[in-house]
């Protein structure tokens, strides 16, 4: 058995323990770090935007369109030419403001960008093939045929059970390019709805495959401009007869 004077020892030395301990951690009232304030900050319009595009022979309508939709809202606009797939992360990073025109459906699978309505214009998605060989939808079955594509339109041909290789081009020039000096046979194009293909392309058939609306996109941290924007943009679209 301990002898009482040991155990008035424990019992004097776990009192000492416990205090220093005490002493040690308990922090003062001021050292306690406070929770950050949760209040949202107030959207500032800004000054100036820069909106990316991707290169189309009809771009410029609609440069000139949305910098007059901007400057009636006050605001500057600077437009940046980009690839077509790039401009899409470029505008869901936040590292830009917005993009001029894309297809809605391209645009809809971001997830930290938004589509302003009213639509743009209407276009359709186009095979475009050259002269002589199959133009219809059963070459896209075919493991044989080659299909360029930009890589901008990526969620678009999702929608089609395609077993034919698409090789996908960053710019949309070089995609006309190649099919017009035919060194492609197929092309997947977005065509304005009553602007001619021949416009742009020689010695071809075409199929159209769909219709699609192409919108203006903005990254969500406006998301706060978004009224406003489109409210002006159904105005000037009216105004100046756009479709």
């Amino acid at each position: 058995m301990l002898s009482n004077r040991f155990v008035k020892w424990l019992s004097k030395l776990s009192f000492i323990t416990s205090a220093a301990l005490a002493t040690t951690f308990v922090a003062p009232a001021f050292c306690v770090e406070q929770p950050l304030s949760s209040a949202p900050q107030q959207y500032k319009k800004p000054d100036s935007v820069l909106l990316t595009y991707a290169e189309h022979p009809q771009i410029e309508t609609y440069k000139t369109l949305l910098s007059d939709v901007y400057n009636e809202m006050g605001i500057a606009v600077h437009f940046q030419p980009v690839p077509a797939g790039r401009g899409l992360l470029l505008v869901d990073s936040g590292s830009v403001d917005g993009d001029v025109a894309r297809v809605s459906v391209n645009a809809r699978s971001l997830k930290n960008s938004m589509v302003v309505q009213p639509s743009l214009l209407k276009c359709d998605l186009v095979l475009v093939c050259t002269k002589g060989v199959a133009c219809n939808q059963d070459v896209l079955k075919q493991r044989w045929a080659v299909v360029l594509s930009n890589l901008g339109n990526n969620k678009l041909l999702e929608e089609y059970d395609i077993d034919a290789r698409v090789i996908l081009n960053e710019q949309v020039s070089g995609t006309i390019e190649m099919f017009n000096s035919k060194r492609v046979s197929y092309l997947f194009y977005i065509q304005p709805v009553g602007i001619p293909l021949s416009d742009t392309f020689v010695d071809f058939n075409s199929l159209k495959l769909r219709e699609v609306s192409v919108n203006h996109i903005i990254s969500d941290k406006h998301a706060a401009l978004l009224p406003e924007l489109e409210r002006v943009l159904a105005k000037r679209l009216a105004e100046t007869g756009h479709d």
